[in-house]
C-alpha cells in the first residue's frame, strides 16, 4: 500500500509543459493523473479554441519519460467540433509507467 501511495503522489507532478499554443489552440493546466493500475494513468489539461471558428479536429500529443529522461512512450487525445472560444478538458490515456510528460504537438483544423 505504501508503494501505491508513493507512486500516486509522484504521478501528481505537473507536466513539463505548462502552456503551449498552436495558432488556433492554447493548452494549459497540464497535470498527470494516476489511473486504476500502476500502468494506467492520464495526462490531463485544458485546450481552448482561440479562434472565432469551429475547429473540426484538435489533437494534443505528448511524449512520456522515465526518471532518467528516457522516452518510454507517447499518448494523445482527440476532440472534434470545438466551438469558437470553447474549452475542452482532455485526458490522454497512458498504458505504461512514466515519470513525466512533455507536450510535443498541437494540431487543429
Amino acid at each position: 500500500m505504501k508503494r501505491l501511495i508513493t507512486l500516486a503522489a509522484g504521478l501528481f507532478i505537473t507536466c513539463s509543459a505548462l502552456a503551449q499554443e498552436s495558432g488556433n489552440v492554447q493548452v494549459t493546466n497540464l497535470r498527470i493523473i494516476p489511473g486504476p493500475t500502476e500502468q494506467a494513468g492520464y495526462v490531463e489539461g485544458i485546450a481552448t479554441n482561440t479562434t472565432n471558428k469551429v475547429l473540426n479536429m484538435v489533437i494534443v500529443e505528448f511524449n512520456l519519460y522515465d526518471t532518467q529522461n528516457n522516452q518510454v512512450g507517447n499518448t494523445l487525445a482527440v476532440a472534434q467540433n470545438l466551438a469558437p472560444g470553447g474549452t475542452w478538458k482532455f485526458q490522454a490515456p497512458t498504458a505504461r509507467p512514466f515519470d513525466h510528460a512533455s507536450l510535443t504537438k498541437v494540431t487543429a483544423n
